[in-house]
């Protein structure tokens, strides 16, 4: 029985010293398994790639939820006990509302571990600006002076509104960018 020649492959021939050439069979290996990698990419994209975007009514209610929290602290400074565990409960409820409702609309909420590049730019970015901004709420609520901190609310529910404005435009944009890429 013959035994081929180590450097042999089924793709070229036998060079002196045993190296093989590369033949078209070895290109052709090297395309099938990028088009492999880029439909496995397109799969892992696509719960991210099919989100909706939020409603004007979601952006308000989000906006909302974050405000209620903040006057929440606000009505606490004020001896207003009752008051802010109502709110802060409330602010709670609001967001698992929204959460489950945004989920049924997406139909999953997909892991941030296996998003695209792209998208996780984009929920960083909003996190760099939503972070920021709450605390400066917060802090504004429960450390400036009296008439002061009632400026905490309308700045905050304006604040929440534009970050997550500028948020879904990010989200968008990193989406059409992926799909782009993975075309």
């Amino acid at each position: 029985m013959d035994t081929p020649h180590p450097g042999a492959n089924s793709g070229g021939e036998v060079r002196a010293g045993g190296e093989a050439q590369a033949g078209t069979a070895h290109a052709g290996g090297e395309a099938r398994f990028s088009d492999v990698r880029r439909a496995i990419e397109h799969s892992q994209a696509l719960p991210f790639t099919r989100i909706p975007p939020l409603s004007r009514g979601e952006l308000i209610a989000f906006a909302a939820i974050v405000t209620v929290y903040a006057a929440g602290a606000t009505f606490g400074r004020n001896d207003m006990k009752g008051i802010e565990r109502s709110l802060l409960l409330l602010a709670i409820v609001g967001l698992v509302v929204f959460f489950v409702r945004r989920v049924r609309i997406n139909g999953s909420m997909p892991r941030m571990r296996k998003a695209p590049r792209e998208i996780k730019m984009a929920y960083l970015k909003f996190a760099c600006l939503y972070f920021p901004l709450a605390i400066a709420g917060f802090a504004v609520a429960n450390f400036a002076p009296m008439p002061w901190a009632w400026a905490s609310i309308p700045g905050t529910f304006i604040g929440m509104l534009g970050t997550v404005w500028l948020y879904e435009r990010w989200y968008y944009r990193a989406v059409a960018k992926v799909e782009a890429r993975l075309s």
